[in-house]
């Protein structure tokens, strides 16, 4: 029996080879989830024996293509910023940062997190949701603060 692979119409090159003497498929290229190829490929294999006539036979089955984390979170503007009231309640919600991440799974699970590179004091009086990103106000505002924009 010789084994090889059926070029379906629509495809546009093979993303499969198939050893012709042992049958064993193995991928032709790296494939992107998020990409043109989906999360599913097919692919068809043709038996042929050398019997007079030759007789053939298929096979066609369907490859789920697994995640890996290759997509960073994209948040949905580049800079947020947002007036405050000085005298704004301890727990006021002051804005919702989003982001989304087209991987899968936990691959594409977002948790926020705040930072302030150039005034650390600013962490003293916000906090972030960790899972809705809500950034809450954690510590009445003194008017001799100088806050920087997130």
């Amino acid at each position: 029996v010789k084994y090889s692979i059926v070029q379906q119409p629509n495809q546009k090159g093979t993303k499969f080879t198939v050893d012709e003497e042992t049958g064993e498929v193995s991928t032709n290229k790296v494939f992107d989830r998020e990409g043109d190829d989906g999360k599913f490929v097919s692919v068809t294999v043709k038996a042929t024996d050398q019997g007079e006539p030759s007789l053939e036979g298929v096979c066609s089955f369907t490859v789920e293509i697994t995640d890996v984390n290759d997509n960073p979170p994209l948040f949905d503007r580049q800079k947020y910023v947002e007036n405050v009231k000085q005298d704004a309640s301890i727990g006021t919600n002051i804005l919702r940062v989003s982001a989304s991440d087209e991987d899968a799974d936990n691959n594409g699970a977002i948790v926020y997190s705040l930072s302030a590179p150039f005034n650390p004091n600013d962490l003293e009086y916000f906090d972030i949701q960790a899972e809705s990103g809500w950034i809450v106000l954690k510590k009445p505002l003194d008017v001799s603060a100088s806050l920087t924009n997130f």
